[in-house]
């Protein structure tokens, strides 16, 4: 800031202190420029599109007051701090509309907008949606873990939207990843799992079932046959068959499953315990599905207690099982 003689934007204070980018505009003091730059002010300073390290501060204070509201379910918070982080973001880079380094801001907005809810919100929450999902997809994070993480995340945010096109994003992100990594890195796997999740969000049931099969494919070859996360990955393709209706496929994907399990009381035996019951109500098979459905409460019972959500879960099929069988 600059010395002249004149008002706080702020507070109407007396003050010689102006804007040292801009000079029009004048504070008391650095909290209420920051403030009154946090309020718009940096839209309209008139300063270089060069990002100074001042901008970047104030950008990345911005950043952690949206996360902070997100946590807190303040989502008009979330959303008024993401998008004034966005615009400053979008200043560093003034010949590019979308830069990578606004791949926080969009996830985050897409995430804020889908929760407040509304026509308008929504249609923000696509369009921020769709930004970060091609930034995820063709410019990712030198650390791959982080870049599943954030398609992960697009991955629920696209679920809760129900967008028909969501899928239609997995293809070039997977491909990002094989090649920089090889078709049969565990990272690779990992982001089939996760795109089995969103097929399988948006109902694209085929889809799902064959993410499923190359993530289970990638495990296999570099795990071996017998290790947890194998399991894991069958469950994964046993719950698609189940919401294809292959019953039988369902259940004896979930079985071999199982057999990995064996002797543990883990939420993983209480989901596949669980699956196996499903698939054999399904089948109309009501008495070995009663016998599964039990096993899957007596794990629930030692892992969690009678209060989880999930027992009462298990105990709701098992009163439909009864209803069914009668």
């Amino acid at each position: 800031m600059v010395q002249e003689d004149k008002s706080c934007a702020i507070c109407g204070a007396s003050t010689t202190l102006a804007c040292s980018i801009c000079l029009k505009v004048f504070y008391c003091g650095q909290q209420h420029q920051i403030m009154h730059w946090e309020q718009g002010h940096m839209l309209n300073c008139g300063t270089s599109p060069v990002k100074s390290q001042f901008d970047v501060e104030r950008r990345d204070h911005l950043r952690s007051k949206a996360i902070e509201a997100i946590r807190r379910g303040d989502w008009q918070e979330a959303v008024s701090a993401g998008t004034i982080s966005y615009r400053l973001t979008q200043t560093f880079y003034p010949d590019s509309e979308l830069h990578p380094d606004m791949l926080v801001e969009c996830v985050l907005l897409a995430v804020a907008h889908t929760q407040s809810g509304g026509t308008a919100s929504w249609q923000q929450a696509n369009k921020h949606l769709e930004e970060a999902a091609k930034l995820a997809s063709l410019n990712p994070f030198d650390d791959l873990e982080i870049n599943a993480v954030v398609f992960s995340v697009l991955g629920e945010v696209a679920g809760m939207l129900r967008d028909p096109h969501a899928g239609d994003w997995v293809q070039p992100y997977i491909q990002s990843l094989t090649t920089k990594l090889g078709p049969g890195d565990m990272l690779v796997g990992d982001a089939w799992v996760y795109a089995c999740k969103l097929y399988t969000k948006l109902g694209q049931f085929d889809q799902a079932l064959d993410a499923a099969a190359q993530a289970l494919t990638i495990r296999e070859r570099l795990l071996g046959p017998k290790h947890l996360l194998v399991a894991d990955a069958r469950f994964n393709v046993g719950l698609v068959h189940l919401r294809l209706g292959s019953a039988e496929e369902a259940l004896n994907t979930f079985i071999m499953a199982l057999q990995l399990h064996s002797g543990q009381d883990s939420q993983q035996r209480i989901e596949l315990e669980y699956g196996a019951a499903m698939a054999q109500h399904q089948a109309g098979n009501y008495s070995a599905a009663r016998i599964s459905y039990d096993s899957a409460l007596e794990t629930c019972l030692a892992v969690y207690g009678k209060e989880h959500e999930l027992y009462s879960e298990i105990e709701m099929c098992v009163a439909a099982l009864e209803e069914d069988a009668m």
